[in-house]
C-alpha cells in the first residue's frame, strides 16, 4: 500500500517504508514511528527572566514572546517535568506531533536521512 494519508497508515499498517528520491531510506514499525512523536509544549512563564533561562536550556526551544517558549520533548518526560517544576509556570499547553511530522524529519532542511 502506498499512501500520503498518515492516519490511514497508522490505522492499517504494522510497518511503513520511508521513500526519498525513489529509494527506501528506512522501514520502521508503525508503533516505533509513533514513539518518535515528540510532544510540543507552549509554556507561559511568570517572568521574562524564567522564559529566557528556560529558552537557553538543552531542550529544543523557540521563543514565542518575552514570557512564552515552545519546546519539543521526547520520551522519557520525567526530567523535563522535574526541570519545569523549578520555574514559575503560569500556563502549559501540549501539542503532539503527528506521524506526518515524524515522516517529515526524514526530509529535513538539509535533505539528509533520519538519524
Amino acid at each position: 500500500m502506498s499512501s500520503h494519508i498518515f492516519e490511514e497508515v497508522e490505522r492499517s499498517c504494522d510497518r511503513a517504508g520511508i521513500i526519498r528520491e525513489g529509494k527506501i531510506v528506512d522501514v520502521e514499525n508503525v508503533k516505533a514511528l509513533g514513539d518518535m512523536k515528540a510532544k510540543m509544549y507552549v509554556i507561559s512563564f511568570g517572568s521574562s527572566a524564567d522564559a529566557k533561562t528556560f529558552h537557553s536550556s538543552h531542550y529544543d526551544t523557540s521563543k514565542i514572546s518575552e514570557t512564552q517558549v515552545k519546546v519539543s520533548v521526547s520520551y522519557p518526560y520525567q526530567q523535563f517535568f522535574q526541570m519545569l517544576s523549578t520555574y514559575d509556570v503560569t500556563e502549559l499547553e501540549m501539542r503532539q506531533e503527528s506521524l506526518e511530522d515524524v515522516f517529515m524529519k526524514y526530509y529535513g532542511e538539509a535533505g539528509g536521512t533520519h538519524e
